[in-house]
């Protein structure tokens, strides 16, 4: 699989907790972005990151790259 598949796949994940949150899900995203990223040289790394409304953002979500996915 190539990076670009990899950051849809993990988009399709997070959309999918956006709506219906699954801690199976949240850590399939981090595992799956861990698994990556221990595999690749740094500049083919994938960012993700948990983000909070504490910290500033609209809602407690998820980052992957550019992308944010607020939870309901």
């Amino acid at each position: 699989m190539n990076r670009s598949k990899m950051v849809s796949k993990l988009n399709e994940l997070a959309n999918e907790i956006i709506t219906e949150y699954t801690w199976e899900k949240f850590n399939e995203i981090f595992k799956l972005a861990s698994d990556w990223n221990s595999k690749h040289i740094e500049k083919e790394e994938i960012f993700v990151a948990e983000i909070y409304a504490e910290d500033g953002y609209q809602n407690d979500g998820i980052m992957i790259e550019d992308d944010i996915y607020y939870y309901e």
